[in-house]
């Protein structure tokens, strides 16, 4: 589980920072990406 400390878009706020979880609303295909440096 990731947890980020600033979140920077969150529509529809399927993710909660709190617990890193992220819950789809609508079932479906889901694609995540993020770029850490």
């Amino acid at each position: 589980v990731l947890k980020f400390d600033d979140v920077k878009a969150n529509r529809g706020e399927a993710y909660d920072p709190s617990t890193g979880v992220f819950t789809a609303r609508v079932p479906g295909l889901y694609h995540f990406s993020c770029m850490i440096l």
